[in-house]
């Protein structure tokens, strides 16, 4: 009964460290999604700026006006 006790423990503290071993790689993880975020959303705002600066540049989401009618 005792070793079982044992190998119980083992196993829990086993156990304990992986799910601390995850929590930190989750927490980087989410730091890395966090700055990765923060740039893409610079990015974006560079694009917005250099479109705007160079005017007459129309993206995708700019309706086309319809043709002149003759």
């Amino acid at each position: 009964m005792q070793e079982l006790l044992e190998e119980l423990e083992v196993k829990v503290a086993f156990q304990d460290q992986l799910i601390e071993k995850l929590q930190e790689g989750l927490l980087e993880q989410d730091k890395q999604i966090l700055a990765l975020t923060r740039e893409v959303e610079t990015m974006r705002a560079q694009v917005n700026n250099l479109m705007g600066a160079l005017g007459g540049i129309e993206d995708e989401s700019t309706p086309e006006p319809p043709p002149p009618h003759y």
